[in-house]
């Protein structure tokens, strides 16, 4: 009787942990069975686990339902909580606050509102310095939506990217060098949009030093929404992008709210009235015949956000404008020269007075619209006695 005392509670304890046992392992093969079918959807989806270095979130019809530490990590790095459901739909509704996603949540909201079913896209950014490739995928199947965020960490490619970047430069600097005219609105498009597809830079800023003193901005753009293009900086306002240009310095900014006063009373209180939102800055003087002619500023949301390979591809991009700039200035030359010519051309040198070559090639041009129009042409001679006794 007192063996079954004992032994009753040890039969009561393994029958307990026989329980547990089987609890558990139910557990773990339903885990197993779920990670083996959300890595079954991925691969369905064409996309390949790399064990350690793939971050990667799935939701179903908007529910998070996995996401894995690397991608926590890389979010981290950008100030974003993925998991954090408001945050999210803000992101969302407000994609100018995040300007380094501008770009990508754009294209997103585009997809959804046109209801395409089907849809992946591959975008590449730099965040804190490291350079990640994104993937996103929406797929419905078995009425259910189906997304897939990953993100994974390509760094080691960021000092080779500087080659393919001045390719694409120099295919769009000799485009709008075979024009008459160089526009730099457009000049300045063009370079931050393949900055942008790069993920380098969120905002890039043109100044052109003008005779009287006046910093011009021809290119300052935010946002398609937001385009500060056309500003100009008063010679009395001691900003950053002055200090630049009459400094002749380059200036690096790590962050924007801590590092935001300059030497000699400078400051860019002119830029930060943009926006509250923290920003790594790198201002570059543009400068030819030993001369500051104006400056370049490059701007990302975020605290130390350029690698040194970055700052580098920014300072050859401003060795391209400066010889755009330069081109510009020797076509205005040229303008100005050939305007000359031709005036000297067509009139006489003392009295201003138009030439007969000139009477001959109007006339010619005017008889031509005549016929062309059936119109009527008058032609009236005066003739002055004793002209040069006048």
């Amino acid at each position: 009787m007192l063996l079954k005392v004992i032994l009753a509670p040890f039969f009561l304890l393994i029958a307990i942990l026989f329980v547990l046992f089987v609890i558990n392992r139910r557990k773990l093969k339903e885990k197993t069975e779920s990670e083996k079918s959300l890595n079954e959807f991925i691969s369905g989806l064409g996309i390949v686990l790399e064990g350690e270095k793939l971050g990667i979130a799935i939701w179903i019809d908007n529910e998070l339902v996995y996401i894995n530490s690397i991608l926590l990590e890389h979010t981290a790095l950008a100030g974003i909580e993925i998991r954090d459901k408001k945050e999210l739909d803000e992101l969302f509704s407000h994609p100018e606050k995040y300007l380094v996603f501008y770009d990508m949540i754009n294209e997103i909201k585009k997809q959804r509102e046109a209801k395409v079913s089907e849809y992946s896209r591959v975008w590449r950014k730099e965040v804190g310095q490291k350079y990640f490739e994104i993937k996103y995928f929406r797929k419905h199947l078995n009425g259910k939506e189906y997304v897939v965020l990953t993100t994974r960490d390509v760094s080691n490619e960021l000092s080779n990217l500087e080659v393919t970047i001045l390719a694409e430069l120099s295919e769009i600097f000799s485009e709008h060098f075979s024009r008459e005219t160089i526009n730099l609105y457009e000049v300045g498009e063009d370079i931050k949009r393949i900055l942008a597809n790069h993920g380098l830079v969120d905002i890039i800023g043109i100044g052109i030093l003008k005779p009287t003193g006046e910093l011009y901005f021809p290119y300052f753009k935010y946002t398609d929404e937001d385009d500060r293009s056309g500003f100009v900086v008063k010679p009395e306002e001691k900003t950053l992008s002055r200090y630049i240009v009459d400094k002749g310095l380059k200036v690096h900014i790590r962050n924007s709210e801590k590092d935001n006063s300059l030497s000699d009373g400078y400051d860019f209180y002119y830029i930060r009235r943009f926006t509250t939102k923290v920003f790594t800055i790198y201002g570059v003087p543009v400068s030819f015949r030993g001369l500051i002619k104006g400056v370049i500023l490059f701007e990302k949301q975020g605290e130390d956000q350029f690698s040194k390979s970055t700052i580098a591809i920014f300072d050859k991009i401003a060795h391209f404008i400066s010889l755009a700039l330069r081109f510009i200035e020797i076509l205005d030359e040229l303008n100005t020269e050939r305007t000359k010519l031709f005036e000297l051309s067509i009139k006489d040198y003392l009295t201003g007075a138009y030439s007969r070559r000139f009477l001959e090639q109007f006339l010619e041009k005017e008889l031509n619209k005549c016929r062309r129009t059936n119109a009527k042409a008058t032609v009236v001679f005066l003739d002055i006695n004793e002209f040069k006794k006048n």
